[in-house]
C-alpha cells in the first residue's frame, strides 16, 4: 500500500503567467514567479514570427 502523502512532492511557489489577449500570442507575456526564498518577474514574446522579431529588435 502506498502512503500518498510520503510519496507525494508539493511545490512551495505560485506562478502566475499573463499578457493583454489571456493567452499565449504575438504579444509580450508577463512572468511572475513567487516563493519562499525569493522572487522572480520577466517578461518576452513567446513564439513570435520573424517580421515580428525584426521590428521589435530594431
Amino acid at each position: 500500500m502506498c502512503d500518498f502523502q510520503k510519496t507525494r512532492t508539493y511545490k512551495n511557489y505560485v506562478i502566475i503567467a499573463f499578457n493583454k489577449n489571456g493567452s499565449h500570442g504575438n504579444t509580450a507575456e508577463y512572468y511572475i514567479q513567487i516563493e519562499p526564498s525569493g522572487n522572480f518577474l520577466g517578461f518576452g514574446i513567446w513564439q513570435t514570427t520573424p517580421a515580428l522579431f525584426k521590428k521589435a529588435s530594431m
